[in-house]
């Protein structure tokens, strides 16, 4: 009489489990939150091109790239944008062969690692918006993504920050990026 009692309480047990595992794996895996998108349509980026025009206060090179080498102990200004249509995401990408000896790295081997990280981070971009452009040009490891719309990189700039790549933290920033053809290296 009692192992049929416990064998019932058991198997109600393991009814109610079941119930609630299935209840479980119905809900979404991974809730993100509802992020609050500024009003945009007043944005007007000319200040920004302004900046180009007064070069004497400003670091002409953070101006087309977003980085400066001197960086704090730059004697002209570094204006960041309060939003921009490009994201800026510093030391993103760890090329081995920058830490190690080029000459003994092959470039097929190379080419192949950031090939891998261009797709990875672009399947994960696209994951919130349309991407547009993407480029990780002359500057190492900072990665460049343009959006066709300030909505789509003031969600993406929402959605990635707090997170983490490769098992670093995202610092992200919007970029004073107007022109790649200004941030491009001209040795390439």
């Amino acid at each position: 009489m009692k192992t049929d009692w416990e064998s019932l309480i058991l198997e109600e047990k393991n009814k109610e489990n079941d119930t609630k595992e299935d209840e479980i794996y119905q809900e979404p895996m991974v809730r993100i939150p509802t992020i609050a998108v500024p009003d945009l349509s007043n944005f007007d980026a000319r200040p920004i091109e302004d900046l180009y025009r007064d070069d004497q206060k400003y670091c002409f090179f953070y101006l087309k790239t977003g980085l400066c080498k001197f960086g704090g102990r730059c004697s002209k200004e570094h204006p960041r944008p309060k939003v921009s249509k490009t994201l800026l995401i510093h030391h993103m990408y760890n090329d081995i062969a920058i830490q190690m000896n080029p000459l003994a790295r092959d470039k097929e081997e190379s080419q192949e690692e950031f090939e891998e990280f261009f797709h990875d981070v672009h399947e994960e971009l696209t994951k919130f918006v349309k991407v547009t452009k993407n480029k990780m040009v002359h500057l190492r490891g900072h990665v460049y993504v343009e959006f066709s719309q300030l909505e789509s990189s003031w969600n993406a700039y929402q959605a990635l920050s707090g997170r983490f790549y490769a098992g670093k933290p995202l610092y992200i920033e919007f970029a004073p990026v107007l022109k790649w053809f200004n941030a491009v290296c001209r040795n390439f």
